[in-house]
């Protein structure tokens, strides 16, 4: 199958979906950024019961938070993103691909059906499944943007 094919037919359920944090908006930013932190996760689910109601990311933190010490002991409900653009299981790679790029996003809730939150897609995951359609490739890039190597294998 080529890159094309297999970027309209690969689903997001085929792809390591990371597992979401599932916070209540009542719980303490500080208390989000640590479970962000110790889980490696650049983004927390905000739920209401087990729907999705909002989303906090590192952007969050860097764009409402740095700076204001007192607003870590605030609730993360104040700083969410709500009604965030979602994905289903079901959609493609491609379609994933386009809507962050659209956004300009890194980060977006896959959610089943009637709302309720699955895991996250995260632009790395999808830069991961480009390398894989193109190895040699990637591997051949000099390193730096700006050298222009003599040959594909950098000698």
């Amino acid at each position: 199958m080529g890159f094309r094919e297999s970027m309209r037919t690969t689903t997001l359920r085929e792809l390591d979906l990371s597992s979401p944090i599932l916070v209540p908006p009542e719980t303490a930013v500080a208390d989000v950024v640590r479970r962000m932190q110790a889980a490696h996760r650049g983004c927390a689910l905000i739920v209401s019961g087990e729907l999705l109601s909002g989303i906090f990311t590192e952007r969050d933190v860097l764009e409402k938070i740095v700076g204001h010490p007192e607003r870590y002991r605030d609730p993360v409900g104040r700083y969410l993103r709500a009604d965030p653009p979602t994905l289903a299981p079901a959609d493609t790679v491609e379609t994933a691909i386009a809507r962050m790029a659209e956004l300009n996003i890194r980060h977006l809730p896959v959610v089943g059906p009637g709302g309720k939150p699955l895991g996250t897609i995260a632009s790395g995951v999808l830069v991961r499944f480009l390398v894989e359609h193109f190895p040699r490739e990637v591997l051949n890039l000099p390193p730096r943007h700006d050298q222009v190597l003599r040959t594909p294998e950098g000698g």
